[in-house]
């Protein structure tokens, strides 16, 4: 269930925030592990050659830009993304991650000759969601509106990469601002001002050094269409309509599509058959994203 329910969020995700080029960038952490499904190459490789990193003095001619990307925990969790810190408790794998990176920075390609990297300065903040219903653009006054409407909490995390030690300490008031319920619409205001006053101090700090800080997201296309077709699957399986109907009624027909279909009847209703108690789990999947199309 929780495999089918990051399939399908990531599918929603990418429908409803479209990229634009810049945009493809995704943030990442300082480690990559081996064993992570992420890395396909050794961890070693998704860097740059030395003389091939930007250099500082080519990125200060840049200007600092806000990108905000929203993923499932467990893809921030493979990118080594710093969302959870020191908290107690824990969360699961669907839960969703807003991350907040203002940057600037400069290209290379890394050593193994395919992956672009995105190498620079960046100052981020993060906020683990439980639960989040998406319609529209989503930023921080959308997280702490949904937290005081609904009364989850959420946990705000920050980070930084390059940027001086002034500004770092800068960054760790955003943190402090926030109660331990997390950005809500009471400490909005002020969370909005430190962050705002954070990142005034990047744009004139004159130090500092540079840092891989995201990497182009290249989207597999094969996922992506069995995470189409998973979502289609759930539809028809909240329907009633067994697993051959929706096969046949998916028209992009490829073996990913069929294999998604499948795997998705399998894990949520046990089979081709619908039973009364998947036709329930689809349409609570179902209904934890709704997706605006403007």
């Amino acid at each position: 269930m929780k495999r089918v329910a990051t399939l399908v969020l990531t599918v929603l995700m990418f429908c409803a925030h479209p990229a634009k080029s810049d945009e493809r960038f995704v943030p990442v952490g300082r480690l990559w592990s081996d064993s992570s499904d992420k890395a396909t190459v050794p961890a070693n490789s998704l860097e740059c050659p030395t003389e091939k990193i930007p250099t500082l003095s080519s990125i200060q001619t840049k200007q600092f830009r806000s990108f905000t990307s929203v993923m499932s925990a467990s893809r921030a969790a493979k990118l080594s993304i710093n969302f959870y810190g020191s908290a107690t408790g824990s969360f699961q794998s669907s839960d969703l991650v807003v991350v907040a990176d203002t940057r600037r920075g400069d290209t290379c390609l890394a050593r193994d000759g395919k992956t672009t990297l995105l190498y620079g300065q960046t100052t981020r903040v993060t906020v683990l969601l439980k639960q989040l219903q998406v319609d529209g653009q989503v930023n921080f006054a959308v997280v702490a509106a949904n937290a005081t409407m609904t009364g989850k909490s959420n946990f705000v995390e920050v980070d930084s990469f390059g940027v001086p030690a002034e500004v770092q300490q800068e960054l760790l008031k955003v943190k402090t601002v926030v109660s331990s319920g997390g950005l809500n619409v009471e400490n909005f205001s002020r969370f909005s001002d430190q962050l705002n006053k954070t990142e005034a101090l990047a744009l004139t700090a004159p130090n500092g050094s540079v840092e891989r800080i995201a990497i182009l997201d290249t989207l597999n296309e094969s996922e992506f269409r069995r995470g189409i077709a998973a979502t289609f699957a759930l539809y028809y399986i909240s329907q009633g309509k067994g697993c051959e109907v929706a096969i046949k009624d998916f028209k992009a027909k490829t073996p990913e599509s069929k294999s998604g279909i499948q795997d998705t009847y399998d894990l949520v209703t046990n089979g081709c058959v619908v039973s009364p108690s998947g036709r329930g789990k689809a349409g609570e999947l179902l209904d934890k994203v709704s997706v605006k199309q403007n």
